[in-house]
């Protein structure tokens, strides 16, 4: 509440004019700010208690067998999408070998690709581990994963980018996760940088 005060005033009648109406001004505004947040908060109710969406959560703990998720779900809603995706991600894996038996890498595990005499490798950390896939497959299957093709022999994992520096000729150099140095060629830089900056 604004209440105005004339006692030991030195003011104008012009100037408790101006201050008059300054308060009958603000004292709207205030009462239109709190009916617009009543307003959006009756709204949230309403559509709250129309949809009656609210997901449960059961866990059950088992000896044997394999782990599973099941979903059961009335509507694919946007939050249904998110836990799919979540999942989805997490469950994907990179085909791989080394020393002659299949290995599953997970693609956040993937530092970056690099294709060698017509062979894909994978680089970890501390490991380096030998795919069928090619560089283009593999920025095409993981591309959500943060797989980025960088020049025509390498494709690295966006999220193991720690440092980037601007060289000459408009190229970036990219140092990733354990130290190693990636130089990103001027045709891929120009997309890494919209892609960093959210662009794409």
């Amino acid at each position: 509440m604004y209440r105005l005060a004339v006692k030991k005033c030195n003011l104008s009648l012009d100037g408790l004019l101006f201050c008059a109406e300054f308060c009958m001004v603000e004292s709207r505004r205030i009462y239109q700010k709190h009916q617009r947040r009543a307003g959006s908060f009756e709204r949230l109710v309403a559509e709250a208690a129309r949809s009656k969406k609210i997901m449960k959560i059961r866990i059950e703990q088992i000896k044997e067998g394999e782990t599973e998720v099941v979903l059961r779900i009335g509507e694919k809603t946007r939050e249904v999408e998110e836990l799919l995706a979540y999942l989805n991600k997490r469950s994907r894996t990179l085909p791989c070998r080394k020393d002659g038996e299949d290995v599953l890498v997970k693609p956040g595990d993937v530092i970056y690709l690099e294709s060698v005499d017509g062979m894909t490798y994978a680089y970890t950390e501390g490991e380096v581990l030998q795919t069928q896939l090619s560089l283009a497959g593999a920025e095409a299957e993981y591309a959500n994963d943060g797989f980025f093709r960088c020049s025509k022999s390498m494709v690295i994992n966006i999220y193991h980018i720690e440092r980037l520096r601007s060289e000459s000729g408009r190229r970036i150099d990219a140092q990733m996760t354990g130290g190693e140095h990636v130089i990103i060629s001027r045709r891929y830089a120009k997309v890494l940088r919209r892609i960093l900056a959210g662009k794409e």
